[in-house]
């Protein structure tokens, strides 16, 4: 309790709109902390993740819901967390959450939760049946009442979360310029971003070891600059969305990934390693959500066994919107990718900034739009 005392004493200094957080991961707030500042919104950020040494930080010592108890999270741990907190809390005018979005069941009555959907929305009720559902029930009374408002960084998830909940929601792509780096290609070699030892092997075996190097082989933790000075990066993709290729989109990086067709005949090699994070079924080891509660028929985007799903995940792929990220590389054989990594890649990179001009201006117009109810409130 020192811990939110401490920050009692700098929250009554301060003047303007305020909004806090409490978050698992450390890129998703640090792309909102931007859109906030841009709107005279100052955040204070509490951070659960094991990654926050990446950005010169260590985990806040929250009581009640942190990196030990999360995965447990349940309505009587919010009865606790607002009775520890809430004194604190009442002094925002705000709140975020993004890793999980279920923590804004944290700020019910306390304010307007913005919550930003990066990966599937339900974690952690995800074979939990009971406390999904009540997850869903917060969010379709919420949303109209203009306690919750709700974004997705990408398209696959905000078609899966309206699958379950009968919501539209808009996309805004995240910038994630907050690494301060950009590409300078230095370097001969692209890097090779995969799931397995064994495609690292197969890839480098086809392209040939001086033009592409494993992920692996660098060091656990490579600075943003330094990733950057490679030649290109290479993805075999785990997932449809993820951070960091927002980061290496921003910093103009050539990316190059398997075309869609060629993505699905590695996946039918490879699924343990290819599109192995569709579902938290598969990175859990469960075959798929326990829970049936569907607005869209029967189908299921968690049972990843069958291929119409794969296929359905694959065309909601960002690496595949050519529309919000322009001049990414497509290669439909180990063979194609290894010539397409002779070409002027500098040239890429040139054009990646001219696309980012207007990514950048699509995200601040539509947080704009976004986030206007907050203004309105804000006058009234």
């Amino acid at each position: 309790m020192h811990h939110a005392a401490a920050h009692r004493a700098e929250q009554r200094l301060r003047e303007g709109r305020r909004f806090f957080n409490l978050d698992l991961h450390i890129g998703v707030v640090g792309d909102l902390r931007d859109v906030l500042a841009d709107h005279a919104i100052e955040l204070t950020d509490w951070t659960l993740s094991a990654h926050a040494p990446v950005i010169g930080r260590v985990r806040d010592p929250v009581a009640i819901v942190n990196e030990h108890t999360w995965r447990s999270f349940d309505s009587a741990m919010v009865k606790r967390f607002q009775a520890a907190y809430g004194g604190y809390l009442s002094g925002f005018d705000g709140f975020l959450a993004t890793c999980p979005i279920a923590f804004s069941l944290l700020y019910e009555g306390l304010g307007t939760t913005v919550a930003v959907i990066a990966t599937r929305y339900e974690y952690p009720f995800s074979f939990d049946r009971d406390r999904w559902a009540w997850l869903n029930k917060f969010i379709e009374k919420a949303i109209p009442h203009g306690e919750l408002i709700v974004v997705a960084n990408n398209r696959g998830d905000a078609d899966y979360f309206t699958h379950y909940t009968g919501i539209h929601v808009p996309i805004i792509a995240s910038l994630c310029r907050y690494t301060g780096a950009t590409y300078t290609g230095r370097r001969p070699e692209a890097v090779l971003f995969t799931k397995s030892s064994h495609l690292d092997r197969l890839a480098t075996d086809a392209v040939g070891s001086s033009s592409l190097v494993s992920r692996r082989a660098l060091p656990a933790i490579v600075r943003w600059n330094e990733l950057y000075s490679y030649r290109a990066i290479v993805h075999i993709p785990y997932n449809i969305s993820m951070m960091a290729v927002f980061e290496q989109y921003t910093a103009c990086v050539p990316l190059f990934f398997p075309s869609k067709a060629f993505l699905f005949e590695l996946w039918k090699l490879h699924p343990e390693s290819v599109l192995s994070e569709l579902s938290f079924g598969q990175v859990f080891g469960k075959r798929t959500a326990a829970p049936r509660l569907h607005h869209n028929g029967e189908f299921d985007p968690n049972c990843v066994d069958d291929p119409d799903v794969i296929k359905w995940w694959i065309e909601r792929a960002d690496y595949y919107e050519t529309e919000r990220m322009p001049h990414i590389s497509y290669f439909d054989s180990w063979e194609e990718l290894r010539e397409q990594l002779k070409s002027d890649l500098c040239e890429t990179s040139s054009r990646m900034i001219e696309s980012n001009l207007v990514r950048r201006e699509v995200a601040r117009q539509s947080w704009i739009e976004t986030l206007k109810p907050l203004d309105t409130r804000q006058d009234s």
